[in-house]
């Protein structure tokens, strides 16, 4: 019986690409990933068509995956390979039908009929394969119901996030 006795994996250019320390656990640091919320602690009231996080984005972990600053606001993943895409959000008093979009066009939707309901929460994820570049964004695809005071989202770092991690090639 043959063994590879290993502590660390390196590229030639000598950046560590994995770890294994001494109880056997990998560690494998670059792995293209984002974990994000919006940053308005508050009422999020967003427009049909537009994306839930085009602005005021806070990053919890961010390592490969770009974001554009924009009305678009689309993360984009370096690598082609299989990512797990993860929204949630809390919806108080309206009916809302989000979607998970990879380059415009949908991979996902979660839909909550919560008008006249008080407080909702969506919760939604997708395994989806991506080529390099390819971005997703989070849309309100519509949206109706509920009285004054009504929100599609929340913002702060317990009322949503955003996560979007490489799983393999």
């Amino acid at each position: 019986m043959s063994n590879l006795l290993v502590q660390n994996i390196k590229h030639t250019n000598n950046t560590t690409a994995m770890s294994v320390d001494t109880s056997g656990r990998i560690n494998i640091s670059n792995v293209p990933r984002v974990s994000c919320h919006h940053s308005t602690n508050g009422n999020l009231n967003t427009t049909t068509g537009e994306s839930f996080f085009q602005t005021s984005v806070t990053f919890r972990h961010q390592t490969g995956i770009t974001y554009s600053d924009d009305t678009n606001g689309r993360f984009t993943v370096p690598i082609a390979g299989t990512y797990y895409v993860h929204f949630k959000t809390i919806i108080y008093d309206r009916t809302v039908n989000y979607q998970i979009r990879k380059n415009d066009a949908e991979v996902t939707a979660g839909y909550v009929a919560g008008a006249g309901k008080g407080w909702n929460w969506l919760d939604m994820s997708v395994l989806d394969a991506a080529s390099a570049s390819d971005y997703y964004t989070v849309i309100v695809e519509s949206q109706s119901g509920g009285s004054g005071g009504h929100y599609t989202g929340h913002g702060g770092t317990g009322h949503n996030s955003f996560d979007i991690v490489y799983v393999g090639g």
